[in-house]
């Protein structure tokens, strides 16, 4: 399932978009975890990876048409069960102690999309959770 969603469905989108449009930017939403090799939530973290590499290939494969690229959040918004509290609680192992929410994420569109030499980037918007724990 988690290799459908993330992987297989861009696949298929990256290559669409590029067959129909012919040109443009794509912005693939990875996650932290591919910095690390952490075993929980494995499914999860192999099909993000694999995502990140996918937006690699396909950066070089359609350039300088289509730029591709990707953001990777951190701790943005709460599970459905969960509060803000959750959030602040989780944040406080990152070194930006703070939930980052949405804005950050924004922000990283704003500047893939305005800046026309960018592909094949990676734009951690994590508050350095990709960093590693902040003990």
């Amino acid at each position: 399932m988690q290799l459908d969603v993330n992987l297989k469905a861009p696949f298929f989108l990256i290559r669409d978009f590029a067959n129909y449009f012919k040109a443009g930017n794509i912005i693939n939403f990875v996650d932290t975890r591919i910095t690390s090799n952490a075993s929980n939530f494995a499914a999860y973290s192999i099909s993000k990876k694999a995502l990140w590499d996918l937006t690699k290939m396909a950066a070089l494969e359609f350039a300088p048409d289509i730029r591709i690229n990707a953001i990777a959040p951190g701790v943005t918004l709460p599970p459905e069960d969960e509060d803000e509290d959750y959030l602040e609680k989780l944040a406080q192992g990152i070194p930006m102690k703070k939930p980052g929410g949405v804005e950050p994420i924004l922000k990283s569109l704003n500047y893939i999309l305005e800046n026309d030499h960018l592909t094949g980037q990676l734009l951690f918007a994590d508050g350095g959770e990709n960093l590693g724990k902040n003990l």
